[in-house]
């Protein structure tokens, strides 16, 4: 039986426990705080553990008037914040927002550890409890747990779950699912849950174990999908979510956070800062749930939004009910005050066609990055533009776009969901088209670009087929290794091969991209066989240039330390680099050294013995081989007929060895 919460969890809260008793200093903390208070959080800003320190420091600056300043201090899973605070002056100045990685977890599988959490901080309070949850992207092909179970068993060693660090509840939980379920994974870590999410929503991983305030605004938005929670019981706020528990009987996995100090900061001054919590948060630990109005009202005037109408109550509450309580509900009264509680959900939230206006207006305001030019655009006064991006944050209980007198800029979550509305838009504009249509035949100039290598071997072959099943479409194909502005340059898809920049086009995959290190038997035999990734600087290696491709380096599979298996990049340097794979191929069959190429490239000359792969046990999962175009409006029919073509000739397995 597996639970964290009563075993592994119960020994860590019983280490919180054991943290030093209040050091019995003489101390006078009467005058405490006499200047700003840094808060440090080990983690990434936009995480579940910096927005829990964010909104203690407002509620308690609410209440006492005391200043707080949060210091993001992300890396080693929390150990490099939780360092800063061990090893800064003892004077109620410096504090910071651990939690079970950081406090108990980390010392189990980290050999060394930078402070003792025993001796070296002192817990001020509990603040928080929480479980995880593992969610997907909403088109991924993952429907419940046992679908994700499946794939893995399936895939063993491939499917690769985002961790918001190593050592975290969600990497404990999902290496126990694991474990429970018979199957590999392969753990992607990162320094903190945004860019772990991020990089999900992206396509780089396939799931992850995240907590609810994290994932929530997300899964109400139609981004993420919630498909388990750890916790022993289903979530109030995610009703229909069901518990690892139903389908791995005694699963449970609860994370805790905790104020510490340094030790040795006086008595006084932790019994003051203890007090203020406690009054801030009174009664239970926040779980995730509505957030006071009060907590809501302070989050709205941090984000520069003001309320639209007079009768209507303020954006940020509205916010809170959208995100947490979800449609016609009710927000809590802050402070015990009598006030009408509204009903939450904005005013457009249940008019479908004006959410597809929504939509249409935050497509048009990032594209133009002016409210008033979208608005003239449209033909609307820009007062209605910015009432539909009010309503669909409210809506979202999310911030997509950051407003000044000069200029709109879009946030994370709004870069994120901005590819998801051009993607629906397209299929909306598709699907319209596709019925007025009717026989209308496919005509115009279609504009390609592709990869060199690439595009020679996979996209010439295919482009006279599609001009005779289309002759009224004439075609230009562009064939150039460097990364083509599809937009700027007027091509109406790119072709691309391996990990995707982070941009405004829509994507479409089309086929996996597996790789191989590779060299000629006379190379090996002369210098050596490579036995780990990390032997590779000791070797001639072949690279891409800077400008080129693999800009994150040649990527495998290794196991860590702490006996975890990760993705790695490694950036092998050597005697020749050029930007053009073709040379960077023949270099390799003249023996001049060792090269990260793809399957496609070089399958015909392992098979006929001209090169052998190196390190195949670490090997990483294939990336993607992807069409990329620019989310218009109205797609054009030929540009739709080519990218239904080339997904078509992808799918095909023969299709690879008929024209490699």
């Amino acid at each position: 039986m597996f639970s964290l919460t009563r075993r592994a969890l119960l020994a860590c809260a019983a280490a919180a426990a054991c943290l030093p008793a209040l050091p019995a200093l003489a101390a006078d903390g009467a005058a405490w705080p006499d200047k700003p208070v840094r808060l440090v959080v080990p983690y990434t800003p936009g995480g579940a553990t910096d927005i829990v320190a964010r909104l203690i420091a407002q509620k308690v600056t609410d209440d006492t008037k005391w200043t707080f300043i949060v210091d993001n201090r992300a890396g080693g899973n929390g150990n490099i914040g939780i360092d800063v605070v061990a090893k800064a002056k003892p004077d109620g100045y410096t504090i910071g927002l651990g939690q079970t990685a950081n406090l108990a977890i980390n010392p189990t599988l980290f050999p060394k550890m930078p402070y003792d959490a025993l001796k070296d901080v002192v817990a001020v309070s509990i603040v928080a409890a929480q479980p995880v949850v593992l969610v997907v992207r909403t088109d991924a092909p993952f429907k419940t747990l046992a679908d994700v179970v499946a794939a893995a068993k399936a895939r063993p060693g491939e499917i690769k779950q985002a961790l918001a660090g190593t050592g975290t509840l969600g990497h404990m939980a999902g290496e126990v699912l694991a474990k429970r379920a018979g199957f590999k994974v392969l753990n992607v870590p990162y320094k903190g849950a945004a860019p772990a999410i991020t990089d999900l929503l992206g396509g780089q991983t396939d799931y992850m174990f995240a907590t609810p305030q994290g994932a929530l605004a997300m899964v109400k938005g139609g981004k993420l999908r919630a498909l388990a929670v750890t916790s022993a019981q289903r979530l109030p706020v995610m009703p229909d979510v069901p518990t690892v528990g139903e389908s791995y009987k005694g699963f449970e996995a609860v994370d805790w956070k905790a104020v510490v100090v340094p030790a040795g900061t006086p008595a006084d001054i932790v019994k003051k800062l203890n007090a203020a919590i406690d009054k801030a948060l009174p009664g239970r630990p926040p779980l995730p749930s509505c957030r006071p109005r009060a907590a809501c009202r302070s989050a709205a005037a941090r984000s520069g939004r003001r309320s639209t109408s007079r009768r209507s109550t303020s954006a940020g509450a509205r916010r809170c009910a959208t995100r947490a309580c979800g449609p016609n509900k009710q927000c809590p009264p802050a402070g015990g005050r009598s006030r009408k509680r509204p009903r939450c959900g904005g005013r457009y939230s249940s008019r479908p066609m004006d959410r597809l206006k929504q939509l249409e207006s935050f497509v048009s305001v990032a594209a133009r990055g002016s409210l008033t030019a979208a608005a003239k655009a449209e033909g609307v006064a820009p007062a209605i533009m910015g009432r539909r991006l009010d309503a669909l944050e409210e809506r979202l209980g999310v911030k997509l776009l950051v407003r000044t007198t000069r200029r709109i800029t879009l946030t994370h979550e709004g870069s994120a969901f901005l590819e998801d509305c051009q993607r629906l838009l397209t299929e909306f504009a598709n699907a319209e088209a596709s019925v007025s249509a009717g026989g209308v035949k496919a005509s115009g100039h279609l504009r390609v670009t592709a990869p060199a290598g690439f595009g020679r071997r996979h996209v010439a072959p295919l482009v006279p087929r599609f001009h005779a099943m289309h002759p009224e479409v004439t075609i230009s194909l562009n064939l150039s290794d460097r990364v083509v502005d599809v937009t700027g340059e007027s091509f109406d898809c790119a072709v691309r091969v391996g990990d995707l920049p982070d941009s405004s086009l829509v994507s479409v995959r089309l086929a996996d991209n597996r790789r191989r290190c590779v060299a000629t038997p006379d190379f090996l035999r002369h210098h050596g066989t490579p036995k780990h990734p990390g032997d590779l600087s000791r070797f001639a290696c072949l690279t891409l240039s800077s400008d080129a491709s693999q800009t994150r380096g040649w990527a495998f599979r290794v196991t860590s330390e702490a006996g975890v298996e990760e993705l790695i990049h490694l950036r092998p340097s050597g005697p020749l680099d050029c930007s053009d794979g073709q040379v960077l191929h023949d270099w390799c069959l003249a023996g001049h050294g060792i090269a990260w190429r793809s399957t496609w490239e070089v399958e015909a000359e392992i098979d006929a013995g001209l090169l052998v792969p190196v390190l195949d046990e670490f090997a990483a999962p294939p990336n993607g081989i992807y069409a990329v175009f620019a989310g218009a409006k109205h797609l054009p029919l030929r540009v739709r007929l080519w990218l239904d073509f080339l997904k078509d000739q992808y799918g095909q397995p023969e299709f690879w060895g008929r024209t490699a």
